[in-house]
């Protein structure tokens, strides 16, 4: 019985160590669609929110007084909040954009705006020095672009902080 399994054993190995495939490829496809213009590294969104869309938080005369809005970006995953970059900006004429937080002096009613990033989605906050409610009375638009962490460390150089620059280094539209 052992010599039958033996051989058994043999014959299998040679069986399967023996077989090789040969395979022609085949002629080459046509070309596929072309693809937007962009960096995959590099996701951007736009938002425009009305004065209504705007929530209140707290009480007046209280620091935690603020108005806030969510803005909700299902592609925005832990990957770009816990290794990339994300940046929020306000649109501040024409194709000009500022980077957040910013800070307005105006005496009494200097304003705040910031924000909160986590993942899926961020939070944008206006807060008055003087503790009251803000007022928003026209559309706010944001653009959110967030990059990927290996982006980021590839280009160190960049200035994360200037739109212009970032806007050069990412083709951003």
């Amino acid at each position: 019985m052992k010599n039958v399994l033996l051989v058994l054993a043999v014959l299998l190995t040679m069986f399967f160590s023996s077989c090789e495939v040969y395979t022609t490829p085949g002629p080459q496809g046509p070309a596929g669609v072309s693809g937007p213009p962009g960096n995959a590294n590099v996701q951007t969104w736009f938002f425009t929110i009305a004065p209504y869309h705007w929530s209140t938080y707290g009480n007046p005369g209280y620091s935690d007084h603020s108005k806030y809005v969510i803005l909700s970006i299902p592609e925005l995953n832990a990957d770009y909040v816990d290794y990339g970059l994300v940046m929020v900006y306000l649109e501040s004429g024409g194709n000009s954009y500022t980077p957040l937080p910013i800070t307005a002096a105006s005496g009494s009613t200097d304003t705040w705006i910031y924000n909160y990033v986590s993942p899926y989605q961020v939070e944008v906050d206006v807060q008055l020095a003087n503790l009251q409610t803000p007022v928003i009375n026209s559309n706010y638009v944001f653009k959110v672009v967030a990059v990927s962490g290996y982006y980021r460390k590839a280009h160190p150089d960049i200035n994360w902080n200037n739109y212009s620059e970032v806007k050069k280094a990412l083709s951003l539209q």
